[in-house]
Protein backbone atom coordinates (compact mmCIF):
# COMPACT_ATOMS: atom_id res chain seq x y z
CA UNK A 1 0.00 0.00 0.00
CA UNK A 2 1.74 3.17 -1.15
CA UNK A 3 -1.03 5.31 0.36
CA UNK A 4 -0.23 4.06 3.86
CA UNK A 5 3.43 4.99 3.55
CA UNK A 6 2.55 8.40 2.12
CA UNK A 7 0.06 9.01 4.92
CA UNK A 8 2.50 8.02 7.65
CA UNK A 9 4.25 11.32 6.89
CA UNK A 10 1.33 13.15 8.54
CA UNK A 11 1.17 12.01 12.20
CA UNK A 12 -2.15 13.80 12.69
CA UNK A 13 -4.05 11.39 10.46
CA UNK A 14 -2.20 8.19 11.31
CA UNK A 15 -4.75 7.14 13.94
CA UNK A 16 -7.79 7.64 11.73
CA UNK A 17 -6.13 6.06 8.70
CA UNK A 18 -4.81 3.06 10.61
CA UNK A 19 -8.31 2.34 11.90
CA UNK A 20 -9.74 2.75 8.39
CA UNK A 21 -7.08 0.43 6.98
CA UNK A 22 -7.81 -2.24 9.59
CA UNK A 23 -11.55 -1.99 8.91
CA UNK A 24 -10.99 -2.23 5.15
CA UNK A 25 -8.72 -5.25 5.58
CA UNK A 26 -11.31 -7.00 7.74
CA UNK A 27 -14.10 -6.06 5.33
CA UNK A 28 -12.23 -7.44 2.31
CA UNK A 29 -11.58 -10.69 4.15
Amino acid sequence: WRALRHVTLSPGRIGAITQAALVLNNAWR
